[in-house]
C-alpha cells in the first residue's frame, strides 16, 4: 500500500481540480487559525480541523479508489466464476460460456477506465498463445480503433508548437492508452503529431498498483511479466525518448520493404511526438483481406525487424501488436510505436542467440538454460521446457497446455530468470497472438531467426 500512495501523491502530476481541493483545505485552516489567534477566548474545534483534512486527503484519493472499484466489480465475480469451474471435471464447453460471459464485460470496464487497462485489451486481443478466441474476438477492436479525447482537453499540451504548423486537424486521426494522434502541416509536408493525455502518468502509477496487486492474486505465474510491463510502462511518459529510438532505427535497420517514418527533432517535446505522415493500412486489416500465403511473407518480415532490433541493435519494441505497424498502398511495412522498449546488453544477445538456436535444433535445451540464468527449484524438466517454449516460441501451442502449467507450478518454481529476455518473451508471444490472427501455426520465431543468423 506505500507504494501506492507514494505514486499517488505527487502534487506536479495533479490536474488543476485535484490541486485545487487538495489546497483549498489548508488555506481554510490557515485562515481558520490565524482568526482564532487575532480573537481572544476562543477555543479550537479540533474535529472541524480533522473533518478538513480528511476531506483533503479523500479527495485525492478518490480517483485511484473509484478506479480500483470498478476494475475489482467485474474481476473478483468472474475470477470466481474461473476458478469454481476449475475444480471441477474439464468441460470445454462450460469455460468457453464463462468466456463469453465475461469477455463483453470486461471490455466495458476497459472502455469505462481507459488508460493502460486500454494496453491490457490490446494483449487479450492479440495474443492467441494466452487468449481465448472469445476474448480474442471481443477485444480486437481495440487493436486500432482507441476512443480519442475532445481537442481541447489536449490542446493545453501543443501550445508551443501550435503557432510554428501550418494547420492541425482537431478530430484526432488514432488513439492509444497514453495519447492520440492528429495529422497536421509544418512547413508544406504532412506530420502526425502524437500528443501525451494530460495527468496520464499519475493516473497510469494508480492502475499499475492495481493491475500488480490483482496478478499477485489472480495470475501468479505472469507476476514477473506485470512487473516487467509496470517498469517499461512507465518509460512512455517522455516523448522524447521514442524519438531518439525512432532515430536510431532508422539510421541502423535497413531491411527491403521496411521504411521508419522521419522525426521532426525541433518540435518534440516531453509530451508531444512529431513524425513524417506515412499513408497505409494497419497491419491488422492488412491480415483480414490478404490471402495466407500475403500474410505469411509479411510476418517474416515483422520477424526479421525483431530480429534486427533484438539481436543487432539491443534495444527493441516490447509491443509489437498489428495495431503499431501500417502497410503502405506499395507494400511496404512502417514499423510504430517505440514508446515501450527493451534494451539487451551483449551478453544478453548472445543468450538470446544461444536460446532461440536451442530451440529451434532441439539441442542442448538444459544446459543452455543454465547458462543464461534460468535455474528452477525442483529442476523440473517438463516445467522449463513448457515455459520456455510457450514464452520464447511464436509455433509452440502454450494455450492448450496453460492449465498444465498452473498445475505443475504447484511443483515447481522458477528461482532465477534473466529479467531483459522477459521482456524478449513479451515480444516474441505478442508476435505469437499475430501469427494466430492470421491463422499460422507452423511459422516459428527461432527457426526464422536460426534463417537469419545464416544471412547476416
Amino acid at each position: 500500500m506505500t507504494g501506492f500512495v507514494k505514486s499517488r501523491f505527487v502534487y506536479q502530476d495533479m490536474s488543476k481540480l485535484e490541486k485545487f481541493l487538495f489546497i483549498m483545505p489548508f488555506l481554510y485552516i490557515i485562515i481558520y487559525l490565524t482568526d482564532l489567534a487575532l480573537t481572544e477566548g476562543r477555543n479550537v474545534n479540533y474535529k472541524l480541523i480533522f473533518y478538513i483534512l480528511l476531506f483533503s486527503v479523500s479527495s485525492r484519493f478518490y480517483l485511484p479508489v473509484y478506479r480500483s472499484s470498478v476494475f475489482a466489480f467485474t474481476a473478483i465475480p468472474g475470477l470466481m466464476a474461473y476458478r469454481k469451474e476449475e475444480k471441477k471435471e474439464v468441460n470445454q464447453q462450460n469455460f468457453t460460456k464463462l468466456h463469453k460471459k465475461y469477455a463483453p464485460k470486461t471490455l466495458s470496464v476497459i472502455k469505462k477506465l481507459g488508460g493502460i487497462f486500454y494496453k491490457m485489451g490490446q494483449i487479450f486481443g492479440s495474443r492467441g498463445d494466452i487468449s481465448p478466441l472469445e476474448y480474442q474476438e471481443t477485444m480486437a477492436c481495440l487493436l486500432d480503433n482507441v476512443p480519442s479525447k475532445p481537442f481541447p482537453k489536449i490542446k493545453s499540451k501543443l501550445e508551443t508548437i501550435l503557432p510554428l504548423l501550418d494547420s492541425i486537424e482537431e478530430t484526432a486521426m488514432a488513439s492509444a492508452s497514453i495519447g492520440q494522434v492528429h495529422k497536421g502541416i509544418y512547413q508544406g509536408n504532412q506530420i502526425v503529431i502524437k500528443v501525451l493525455y494530460p495527468n496520464i502518468e499519475s493516473q497510469t502509477k494508480a492502475d499499475l498498483w492495481v493491475v500488480k496487486t490483482w496478478s499477485k492474486f489472480a495470475m501468479k505465474t505472469l507476476k514477473d511479466n506485470v512487473d516487467s510491463f509496470s517498469e517499461i510502462t512507465l518509460n512512455e511518459f517522455d516523448f522524447r525518448n521514442e524519438a531518439s529510438v525512432y532515430k536510431l532505427m532508422k539510421q541502423s535497420i535497413n531491411i527491403e520493404n521496411v521504411y521508419f517514418p522521419k522525426v521532426y527533432n525541433e518540435l518534440v517535446s516531453k509530451d508531444v511526438l512529431v513524425l513524417e505522415y506515412v499513408n497505409g493500412i494497419s497491419l491488422l486489416n492488412f491480415i483480414r483481406s490478404s490471402n495466407q500465403e500475403e500474410n505469411r511473407n509479411m510476418i517474416i518480415r515483422v520477424f526479421n525487424v525483431m530480429f534486427n532490433q533484438i539481436y543487432k541493435l539491443g534495444i527493441f519494441s516490447t509491443d509489437p501488436h498489428p495495431g503499431n505497424f501500417l502497410i503502405t498502398t506499395n507494400n511496404i511495412l512502417v514499423p510504430l510505436d517505440f514508446g515501450q522498449v527493451g534494451v539487451l546488453e551483449e551478453k544478453e544477445k548472445e543468450d538470446f542467440k544461444d536460446l532461440m538456436v536451442s530451440i529451434s535444433l532441439k539441442q542442448n535445451f538444459d544446459q543452455v538454460l543454465s547458462k543464461i540464468g534460468f535455474s528452477s527449484k525442483n529442476n523440473d524438466s517438463l516445467f522449463k521446457s513448457t515455459y520456455i517454449n510457450g514464452m520464447y516460441n511464436t509455433k509452440y501451442d502454450f494455450l492448450s497446455t496453460f492449465t498444465d502449467f498452473e498445475n505443475m507450478t504447484a511443483n515447481d518454481e522458477w528461482l532465477t530468470s534473466p529479467k531483459n529476455l522477459g521482456l524478449v518473451s513479451k515480444c516474441i508471444t505478442t508476435l505469437g497472438g499475430l501469427c494466430t490472427l492470421a491463422n499460422i501455426y507452423d511459422l516459428s520465431f527461432a527457426d526464422e531467426f536460426n534463417k537469419y543468423l545464416q544471412t547476416n
